[in-house]
């Protein structure tokens, strides 16, 4: 599918992490991203970013590992507003890619971050990315016992629609992160803050949620995948395959 741009304006932004290197699915992902793997005819990252198109929004893409294969797909595949931002430094955790979007980002109200390898039904996002600005909102599933690989996952622990606790450790939680954020520029002070620490988007929304600053959006029912298995792969291709490339596509 090939969608053509709209002038540069005020449209919303999103910015996608693709940096790191994938090693849980090596050797698939020795000398491609993971983003790059196939899910029949196409790759993860066309069920990213089709939806994003379908919305208008204007795409950052953080690349880092094997970056200019990413670059050079989506530049082949897409007639869009996708910016490139390379951190050649994408070992150090994935907040470091964040805080090299800042410059391009940081006058925005709000924008939209996602993680790569996530992949979700979209017919949320319209409502989603219309939502007031608050420091961090978080796309989270209640339904634990749905969750894939739960001891690997993300967890969150709600009360009402505040975030109180967050991480792959914490012994009480209600819910799991789904890797979709909605953020504003405070993100970027929170990282550089964070000293000493290590620098990724789990320790900062740590920080957010310590503060009151993060906010839980509940989107349980509504498909998602986090690709960090051959698993999780051949899952996402089955589904595909049943119901068609219409479900993850375009925002419904």
């Amino acid at each position: 599918m090939t969608f053509l741009s709209p002038p540069r304006g005020d449209q919303m932004k999103a910015l996608i992490i693709a940096a790191g290197g994938s090693t849980r699915l090596r050797p698939l992902t020795s000398k491609v991203p993971k983003t790059l793997l196939n899910v029949g005819e196409r790759k993860i990252i066309d069920l990213i970013l089709d939806p994003l198109i379908s919305l208008g929004m204007d795409i950052f893409i953080v690349t880092g590992y094997y970056g200019e294969k990413v670059k050079r797909y989506v530049k082949k595949n897409y007639e869009w507003n996708i910016s490139f931002i390379h951190n050649s430094d994408w070992r150090e955790g994935n907040g470091i890619s964040v805080l090299r979007s800042e410059k391009y980002l940081k006058k925005e109200d709000k924008f939209l971050l996602l993680m790569s390898d996530h992949v979700f039904n979209p017919g949320f996002l319209r409502d989603f990315i219309d939502l007031d600005p608050q420091e961090c909102y978080l796309c989270v599933d209640k339904d634990l016992k749905n969750v894939s690989e739960l001891e690997e996952a993300t967890k969150v622990y709600i009360e009402k629609d505040r975030i109180l606790d967050i991480g792959k450790e914490i012994s009480y939680y209600n819910a799991v992160d789904c890797g979709v954020f909605l953020t504003t520029p405070y993100i970027f002070d929170v990282l550089k803050e964070n000293t000493g620490i290590e620098k990724t988007v789990n320790s900062a929304m740590k920080k957010l949620s310590s503060e009151g600053n993060l906010y839980a959006y509940d989107i349980t029912g509504n498909f998602w995948i986090d690709i960090d298995t051959e698993k999780d792969l051949r899952m996402l291709y089955e589904l595909v395959k049943t119901y068609g490339w219409d479900n993850f596509q375009t925002y419904k």
